[in-house]
């Protein structure tokens, strides 16, 4: 989902990005399983939600900054190990020059 508003020489979009997967597996291979730790069934589980700011605005004459932050968190569970909680964040600032 994303939505935006903007003019000729600015814009600012906001967008939300959500995938979920879960999958059940059955490992019948024996030494696939003991590596993993015994056989099946097994419970994969990933979500993750995504959100992204961006801006385009003019600096000075000629000069446009585009920046763009986004904040993520992710679940993930492999093979029935414990959940792995992620939050990640960042950004990045670009300057385009006109003539």
């Amino acid at each position: 989902m994303s939505i935006g508003i903007g003019r000729e020489e600015w814009s600012l979009t906001v967008e939300n990005v959500k995938s979920k997967h879960k999958a059940n597996a059955r490992i019948a291979d024996p030494l696939y399983a003991a590596i993993l730790g015994g056989f099946g069934p097994y419970n994969n589980k990933r979500d993750e939600d995504k959100w992204t700011i961006s801006l385009s605005m003019p600096v000075v004459r000629n000069i446009t900054a585009d920046l763009s932050f986004y904040h993520t968190t992710r679940e993930d569970q492999q093979y029935n190990h414990p959940q792995h909680n992620y939050i990640e964040r960042g950004g990045s600032i670009h300057f385009k020059m006109g003539v």
